[in-house]
Parts: C-alpha cells; sequence; structure tokens
C-alpha cells in the first residue's frame, strides 16, 4: 500500500492510501489527534502518529491504529503539545529505529532543545534568532528524508539540517566551547 497524510476539517488528520500502486485512492473512515500528523507503521503493522493541537493531558497527541486507520486510539504523548507555525517529523531510519524531530515548546511560550554546530560554536542564523547551545530555532514546517548514504536531512521553514544515526546518539559536550 502507499499512504500518505493529509489535514481535514475539525482539526485533524486522515491517511489516503492506495492499494494499487496510485491508480486510486481511499480516505480512511478514522482520524488521527491533531492537524500536520507524521505518521509511522511499527514493526507489529500498527501505524503510530503525533499530531498538533487536541492536545491530551497537556501532552502533544499520540494516535495508534490496529487497522491501517479505519480506527484510532488516542493517548497523552510524552512530548509537550506544539503551537501554530510548527509541524513535527516522524519516521523509520533506514537502520530501524524511529526518527521524531518536534519543538520543546509553543511558539508563544517557547523552550529550547541545546543544538550545537559541528564548529562547537553559536552561530548567527538570521536575525531573528541565534543558534547556539541554548537557543535553537522557534518554529518551523519540519520535514525529513534519509538518503542512501544515511545522511538524515531535516528541512525546517528557515534552516537544512544534515547529521547520522551516529551523531543523533553522541551525547553533546557538557558546555559549548564559545
Amino acid at each position: 500500500d502507499i499512504v500518505f497524510v493529509s489535514d481535514a476539517p475539525g482539526s485533524r488528520s486522515v491517511l489516503w492510501i492506495s492499494r494499487d500502486n496510485g491508480q486510486s485512492w481511499t480516505m480512511s473512515n478514522g482520524s488521527i489527534a491533531g492537524i500536520h500528523a507524521g505518521v509511522v507503521q511499527l514493526t507489529d503493522g500498527r501505524l503510530m502518529a503525533f499530531g498538533r493541537g487536541n492536545d491530551i493531558q497537556g501532552k502533544m497527541p499520540k494516535s495508534v491504529s490496529d487497522n491501517m486507520g479505519e480506527t484510532w486510539d488516542y493517548h497523552p504523548s510524552m512530548f509537550p503539545p506544539i503551537g501554530g507555525g510548527q509541524r513535527p517529523v516522524l519516521m523509520r531510519l533506514n537502520e530501524g529505529p524511529l526518527f521524531f524531530a518536534s519543538f520543546t515548546g509553543s511558539r508563544k511560550e517557547p523552550e529550547y532543545m541545546p543544538i550545537i554546530d559541528e564548529t562547537e560554536k553559536k552561530r548567527l542564523v538570521t536575525g531573528l534568532f541565534t543558534m547556539n547551545l541554548n537557543t535553537a530555532e522557534p518554529g518551523g514546517y519540519l520535514t525529513a528524508c534519509q538518503s542512501e548514504d544515511d545522511i538524515i536531512h531535516l528541512i525546517s521553514s528557515q534552516q537544512h539540517y544534515a547529521f547520522n544515526l551516529e551523531w543523533l546518539k553522541t551525547l553533546p559536550p557538557a558546555q559549548a566551547k564559545i
């Protein structure tokens, strides 16, 4: 099957599924909690999604389907909710693990994850924000892919980040050298 996700009325996302190599498409009956959802198939065949909006207990909603999107169960995820101008990414890497990229707060009250560049120095990206050990891009619509050489390309509304699984698994230095 070919499957992609799209927004639908009512602050939700739905799946579009083709079972004939893209000749025809059917929209799933069930809906994912939130818009701009990232969806991935788990190793047991179930689908899992994280969406923006429709927060559950103050967390980003996690939707799980065991019937290709016909019905979904909703749970709070471990991630903070995101707001307008933000979109998460969820995908399976070539090596097997799941990759999730998002923001750690809404644009109104942003919190920032530590991000450093390869020189371990802060970097002025635009006049809007400075990316260093303590601040990062506050928002953007994220998308990602992984190339044949296993480089993960994460694209935001303003930046292109490129890294591999080993970099993700390596802890950053305790303090940036500025």
